[in-house]
Parts: structure tokens; sequence; C-alpha cells
């Protein structure tokens, strides 16, 4: 048996807070970002090769990959300015993730192998792929100003995941193996990997004074999952197979699952003779 249980666990977090006062008015800048960038490229095989093989027993050639990556981000900003002449903030905060599994999961007999099962025994190949990504982000940001003058702002929050699967998972006999099995023969192939991404994203901001108040705050979330796969079980390539008092069966089953869940919300709020807030929300 062959079994790979890789496991990736990123977690980043970019925390930024700034805020400015004076007389004569005030400017306040800042922006927090994570990103995590994850890679896992594996091969997992179980195979008989240019060989003879005669068991007792059964023969059992199993192949399983339980690769996972778990992907969390977060970012936080918060500013404020302020005075006499007025305040002008701007926060920005984003988070994020970019993630690969590329995979090759194979229980094979080849390259013109004999193999010879025992006395009512079975000959049984299993390839299985149980690969996971866990991608979850996200932001926030605010931001406040205010001053006789009036005041300024400008708010952003974005998170996003990037995920994609590659898997190539097979049950093979072939390059004109030979199987001779007293029992059954069974090759089976099987993919359960799933994605599951969150996106979450917030932003909002408020602005005031006597001389107006000016606010934009935009916040958006999103994922992009892609899945590419060959399932696969098979008798091929000149191969023979000979089974006294059972059953021959290939099967290949695909039981893969996306989840991708984002939100976003995005506040303003703007007070004085003159007032304007603009909000927008991307998903």
């Amino acid at each position: 048996a062959a079994s790979d249980d890789t496991l990736i666990l990123a977690n980043a977090g970019g925390v930024s807070a700034v805020g400015a006062e004076g007389a004569g008015g005030a400017i306040a800048g800042t922006a927090g970002a994570s990103i995590a960038v994850n890679t896992i490229v594996d091969e997992v095989r179980a195979a008989i090769d240019h060989s003879v093989a005669a068991a007792a027993g059964a023969v059992v050639l199993s192949a399983t990959s339980e690769a996972t990556v778990w992907a969390l981000t977060i970012a936080a900003t918060g500013g404020g300015a302020g005075g006499a002449g007025g305040g002008l903030a701007i926060t920005e905060a984003g988070s994020g993730s970019v993630n690969t599994v590329t995979c090759t999961v194979e229980a094979a007999i080849e390259g013109g192998s004999v193999v010879t099962s025992g006395s009512q025994a079975d000959v049984t190949l299993t390839a299985k792929d149980d690969t996971d990504i866990l991608a979850n982000a996200g932001a926030g940001s605010a931001a406040g100003a205010g001053g006789a003058g009036g005041g300024g702002v400008g708010t952003a929050g974005a998170s996003f995941a990037v995920n994609t699967l590659v898997n190539d998972v097979r049950a093979a006999v072939r390059e004109a193996a030979t199987v001779h099995a007293a029992g059954a023969v069974a090759l089976s192939a099987t993919s359960e990997a799933m994605i599951w991404a969150l996106t979450l994203a917030g932003a909002a901001g408020g602005a005031g004074g006597s001389g107006g108040g000016l606010v934009i705050a935009g916040a958006g979330s999103g994922s992009a999952n892609t899945v590419t796969h060959t399932v696969e079980a098979s008798i091929a390539e000149g191969s023979s197979i000979i089974s006294e008092s059972g059953a021959i069966t290939a099967t290949a089953t695909d039981e893969t699952d996306i989840l991708a869940d984002g939100g976003a919300v995005s506040l303003a709020g703007a007070g004085g003779a003159t007032k304007l807030a603009l909000t927008s929300v991307l998903l």
C-alpha cells in the first residue's frame, strides 16, 4: 500500500491602524494585507511493473492520497483624522490565497507483469483521492474623519481565493500484463476531492463637519475554483485477466465537491452643510 497525507496549514494576518489630529487639519492613510500561496505536487503509486508475482493468498495494491491545504488569511485596517481645518482618512484592507494541488494516484499491474493469486483468493487494485482545499479569507476596513472644515473618507476591503485541483486517479492492468486470479478481480478508482472557499469583506466610513462630508466605501469578495480530474479503472493495451471463480469488475467514481461562499458589506455616512456618501459592493 502507498499513501500520502501531506498537510499544509497556512495562516496569515495583517492589522494596521492610524490616527491624526491637528488644528490646521489632518491626513491619515493606512493599508493592511495578508496573502498565502500554497502548492502540493505529489505522486502516489502502488505497482507491479515488469515482474512476476505469485501469492499464496490475495494480491492487493492500494494507493491513497489525502493531501490537505487549509489557508486562513485575515486583514483589518482602521483610521481616523480630524482638526479644525478638517480631516482626510484613507484605509484599505485585502486578504486572499492561491492554492494548487496536483496529484497522481495509481494502483497498477503493468509492463508485461504476470500476477497469480492463491487458492480462492482475489486480486484487488484500489486508487483513491481524497484531496481537500479549505480557503478562508476575510478583510475589514473602517475610517472616520471630521472637523470644522469638513471631512473626507475613502475606505475599501477585499478578499479572494483561487483554488485549483488537477488529479489523475487510475486503477489499471495495462501494457500487456497478465493476471490469473483464483477468485475475483476488482479494479476501483475513486475521487472524493473537495474545495471549500469562504470569502468575506467589509468596509465602513463616516465623515462630517460644518464644511460638509464626503465618504466613498467599497467592499468585494470572490473565489475562482477549478477541478480537472481523470478517474479511470481500466484493462488496456493487450492485457489479459482470468478469474477462475469470481467476477471481473472495473469501477470509476468521481464525487468531487465545490462549495463557494462569499459575502461583502459596505456602509457609508456623511454629514454637514454639504454631504455625499457613496458605497459599492462586489461579489
